[in-house]
């Protein structure tokens, strides 16, 4: 049993201390996605409170483990989605909420910005598909806040030098998936 199935089934079974231990792990991760998103403090802490309450509700229905990240990732960006959505839908004439997202403000951005949720949404499920040498590279240097060579050469155990290497032939990868999902590189 990994460690990512441990947690799950520890968070399940009600072990003290396991829900903290997986917000530890996997908050940094939910805290990404609407912070990438642009969106401002208050937001970001509504999603982030909105998202563990869904995990706690939902967890005991995700079968595979292995998909945690991916799970989870799919339930930030769902409710990141719907966040904005009802922000406008429920203040439209006040648009000083949207002072720091003048991309937000009209209908046609909104689309925009809706669709380029679909496509990271897309990105982080092909992400799911690589094998886990690349999944792991491609997380920490995307989806991590240290991103730096030397912190990811020993959280993974390889060398610096390959890192690059790697990350092409992985990022090669997941274009190849993207491909089959009908995304082209100008749609990432």
């Amino acid at each position: 049993m990994n460690a990512e199935s441990k947690r799950i089934k520890d968070c399940l079974a009600g072990v003290p201390g396991a829900w903290e231990e997986m917000i530890k792990v996997y908050g940094n991760l939910v805290y990404s996605v609407p912070r990438n998103l642009g969106l401002d403090e208050d937001a970001i802490e509504d999603i982030c409170q909105i998202v563990w309450t869904a995990v706690v509700t939902q967890l005991s229905r995700l079968e595979d483990h292995g998909r945690f990240r991916s799970w989870l990732l799919s339930i930030t960006y769902r409710q990141s989605k719907g966040y904005v959505k009802r922000m406008i839908r429920e203040r439209p004439a006040d648009l000083e909420d949207f002072t720091d997202h003048p991309d937000l403000v009209d209908e046609v951005s909104m689309a925009r910005f809706i669709e380029d949720l679909e496509r990271q949404r897309l990105v982080v499920i092909c992400l799911e598909y690589l094998d886990d040498a690349c999944r792991s590279l491609l997380s920490a240097l995307y989806l991590s806040d240290d991103s730096s060579y030397s912190t990811i050469s020993s959280q993974l155990s390889i060398p610096v030098g390959s890192i690059g290497p790697t990350r092409a032939r992985c990022l090669l990868k997941l274009r190849q998936f993207l491909r089959r999902q009908g995304l082209g590189m100008e749609d990432v």
